[in-house]
């Protein structure tokens, strides 16, 4: 078979087919077949024949980032989920701009694999797509899952830029997102990370139920080193304006537990007191 040929076989209804002509154009490693390649990657009606010309392009060295773009964009599904993992593999930096927009994909498989896909991309720009993945109501927790698998290093500047996104919504659908991160935070071996989301919280014009939040999740990330919050902040070098806003958190806390109406304030209070 031809070049050509092969490159049209990609869209045979046969999967035998399609998977022998890939592995013959791959093989071959000739260059005749990229602008088929390229042209079948956009036009082909079938999501089966586009996501064979886009490895297909990847194995011999010629997936451009404009291809990619336009897979993540594409209409299936399927392929936009493939066009994240091809966006990762490529390492192309330009690309966080368009995976951005898949941040609220109405597909689960196309944000988990957005998640996991971040993790190799600049920080800042990592950030941005997690906050807004978090952002969303029916956030799944494999997702959130996902996510953390690629925070990795950057645990407390996501956790700074959740505490902020939470103090400026009003739906409340952030809380178990920063919840997961401050626990891992509290749970470190080191306590600097902790220090550091103390300090963010104490330097707030306000103090809120967002901080409640966040001292609740610390505490529970400190219970698994056996420390507590109490303890870290008679360390020496903890600022007063920390030590103060534990206090009057704690203070509020146990007013709450004793005096209010709710029974969830109540249950709320007593777990930020463990």
């Amino acid at each position: 078979m031809s070049t050509g040929e092969l490159v049209a076989q990609l869209q045979s209804a046969n999967g035998w087919n399609r998977e022998t002509a890939q592995r013959l154009l791959w093989e071959r490693q000739d260059a005749a077949a990229v602008p088929g390649l390229l042209k079948l990657a956009e036009i082909s009606a079938f999501p089966t024949a586009r996501l064979h010309a886009l490895y297909t392009l990847q194995g011999l060295g010629a997936l451009t980032t404009e291809s990619i773009v336009h897979a993540l964009g594409d209409s299936n599904p399927r392929v936009r989920e493939h066009a994240v993992r091809l966006a990762e593999a490529s390492g192309d930096a330009a690309l966080a701009a368009p995976l951005s927009l898949l941040a609220d994909d109405p597909d689960i498989r196309v944000r988990w694999q957005l998640a996991l896909t971040m993790g190799e991309f600049p920080e800042e720009a990592a950030r941005q797509i997690f906050s807004r993945l978090a952002a969303r109501a029916t956030l799944d927790p494999d997702v959130r899952q996902a996510m953390l698998t690629s925070l990795r290093e950057s645990l407390v500047p996501a956790v700074l830029s959740a505490i902020e996104q939470s103090r400026n919504e009003t739906s409340g659908t952030s809380g178990a997102w920063l919840s997961e991160l401050c626990v891992l935070v509290g749970s470190d071996a080191k306590t600097d990370g902790t220090v550091a989301v103390l300090k963010e919280l104490a330097g707030a014009d306000k103090q809120d139920t967002t901080a409640d939040v966040v001292l609740t999740a610390l505490g529970r990330g400190l219970a698994r080193r056996s420390r507590t919050l109490e303890d870290l902040i008679a360390q020496d070098g903890i600022p007063d304006s920390v030590r103060s806003l534990v206090a009057s958190r704690f203070a509020a806390a146990v007013d709450r537990a004793i005096n209010s109406d709710s029974p969830a304030a109540q249950a709320a209070a007593i777990s930020l007191l463990r």
